[in-house]
C-alpha cells in the first residue's frame, strides 16, 4: 500500500474547517479542532 501524502497543517485544517470543525484551542503546535455535530476532537500538529 502506496505512503500518504505529507500535507501542510493550513490545507488539512481548512479541509477539516469546511467539514464543520471549529479551532477550540492551540498547545504548543498541536492545534485541537472540535465539531460540535459528531462530538469529536481532531488533533492537527503544525511543525
Amino acid at each position: 500500500m502506496p505512503k500518504l501524502p505529507a500535507l501542510p497543517a493550513k490545507d488539512i485544517i481548512k479541509v477539516l474547517t469546511k467539514s464543520g470543525f471549529l479551532v477550540h484551542r492551540q498547545t504548543g503546535s498541536h492545534i485541537h479542532l472540535w465539531n460540535e455535530d459528531q462530538r469529536l476532537l481532531v488533533t492537527v500538529t503544525n511543525h
